[in-house]
């Protein structure tokens, strides 16, 4: 069964991607929209699925994903392509390889046992300078949104954010941790909105700077810049 793949992906939607082929998924990956369509007999189908949902065909590359061992390969009859200097089964491109890679580990891999050994790293400092990460997060948000090919590293740094808050908020004042709570409230909308908050110019640009106004208000908030 072709899922169209925008958000990580649930167990279930897994489960039937797999049921072709029982050990991996056969991927097409848009590179500029930051999705995937999985679950084809052949690339080519999730590729179909994908043009029909809207995608340009030179954003579209084929790869394999074994949930097993958590591994991309990039392979596929549809990356040969000689007007885009692919004559090969195999994407040749290395910056075209990773954002393949990292567009299938956001929507596909799983990342608990990640999230479990951030978390305890994360918590070993103190609410400032808890803060004073997620502050630089933001910052990074607002660097990094200034570059199509950022997309899969920002929506990264949003998810991480939401995370950091829900780890620290509670640890601090009532009139701090609602300002926290508004701020993750944001990030979601952003998440749940994202394609079309990324692929509009005027929209990512206002994301990009109510993330450098929120880095500034936790950073004021934590207390650093008093220290």
């Amino acid at each position: 069964m072709v899922h169209i793949i925008r958000a990580r992906a649930t167990q279930l939607q897994i489960d039937e991607m797999l049921l072709v082929l029982g050990t991996y998924i056969k991927l097409a990956v848009d590179i500029r929209r930051g999705i995937l369509a999985g679950g084809g007999a052949m690339h080519a189908d999730c590729e179909a699925a994908l043009l029909d949902d809207g995608s340009q065909q030179e954003d579209i590359w084929g790869a394999d994903w074994n949930p097993n061992s958590q591994q991309v390969t990039f392979e596929s009859l549809i990356n040969i392509r000689p007007r885009q200097n692919n004559r090969s089964l195999e994407i040749v491109d290395m910056d075209i390889r990773e954002n393949v890679a990292q567009i299938t580990r956001q929507l596909l891999g799983d990342r608990c046992k990640d999230w479990v050994e951030i978390r305890e790293r994360y918590l070993r400092d103190g609410v400032s300078i808890r803060l004073g990460g997620l502050a630089a997060n933001l910052r990074r948000i607002k660097s990094f949104a200034s570059r199509d090919a950022n997309r899969v590293a920002v929506m990264s740094l949003v998810d991480e954010s939401k995370h950091f808050i829900e780890w620290t908020a509670m640890e601090t004042g009532i009139d701090t941790a609602a300002e926290l709570v508004e701020l993750q409230i944001m990030l979601a909308y952003w998440q749940l909105k994202w394609e079309s908050f990324w692929e509009d110019p005027i929209q990512r640009n206002q994301l990009a700077e109510q993330s450098q106004i929120w880095s500034d208000r936790i950073l004021n908030l934590s207390g650093l810049l008093q220290a």
